[in-house]
């Protein structure tokens, strides 16, 4: 997705303060208020207000233990290791069943996925039509902060094309866009996972290319006046939805 296709629908209704935003209900679809992204330590999220992006890669992801940000089956159709205890799996080529018994590590991945990229990810925060949205919401949110952590920083929409245009400037080729979520195993890649993680309604910002069993992180920095991010975002924001003339809190 290109940055000019994130639309972006924001109405700050009158907030009482900096620190919470109202967001209406708005009949466009999808409405985005913005992507959150969330930390795990307080040093994280200064180090990113500070211009740095930690980026990890999707055999990171592959052989992370931890729920939530572990996921055997990142940008790729299978995935066997050994050392992790993991069935050999059968790979059957031109009739006949591949000895892998000596194999460490085995891949299966689609042509256009032979390399990985390094992965920023972001929570897409869209503006919720019912109450009963709003309660999907705001369990899914709740879920991945236990996962990935409570700290946080809202990007609203209107700043995501500055934040765009500041990360694509670095010397890696930047891609961008949703992740779709799908049943068919067939189509799994960067930016198509498995439905059992659409509660992360995530949106990936992806950097150059890596090998697939690259483990080491990249972090780029991707503001040299150290301040820029730091005017795009807002940390920590107590959010509420108005719908249907209610005010509903969302984070508080």
């Amino acid at each position: 997705m290109q940055a000019g296709l994130l639309k972006a629908w924001l109405r700050n209704n009158a907030a009482p303060s900096l620190g919470v935003r109202v967001f209406d209900d708005m009949k466009e679809t999808p409405a985005i208020a913005g992507l959150l992204k969330f930390f795990s330590k307080q040093d994280y999220l200064n180090d990113f207000l500070h211009g740095n992006l930690f980026c990890n890669t999707p055999h990171y992801y592959r052989n992370c233990p931890e729920p939530g940000v572990s996921d055997r089956f990142e940008a790729c159709i299978g995935y066997f290791n050994k050392s992790l205890g993991q069935r050999e799996p059968t790979i059957i080529l031109d009739g006949k069943s591949l000895d892998l018994s000596k194999a460490t590590e085995v891949f299966t991945f689609l042509d256009q996925d032979y390399y990985d990229s390094w992965l920023n990810c972001w929570f897409i925060l869209e503006v919720p039509e019912s109450e009963p949205e709003l309660i999907s919401l705001k369990k899914d949110l709740n879920r991945v902060l236990e996962e990935f952590g409570d700290d946080y920083v809202l990007l609203p929409s209107e700043s995501f094309i500055p934040f765009h245009n500041l990360l694509s400037k670095t010397e890696h080729k930047m891609r961008t866009g949703p992740v779709k979520y799908t049943d068919d195993d067939l189509t799994r890649g960067l930016f198509k996972k498995r439905p059992e993680f659409s509660y992360q309604r995530e949106y990936r910002f992806a950097f150059g290319e890596c090998d697939k069993s690259e483990l080491k992180p990249l972090c780029l920095n991707v503001d040299a006046d150290a301040d820029q991010i730091a005017k795009l975002v807002i940390k920590k924001p107590k959010m509420k939805f108005k719908i249907d003339g209610e005010i509903l809190d969302i984070l508080v």
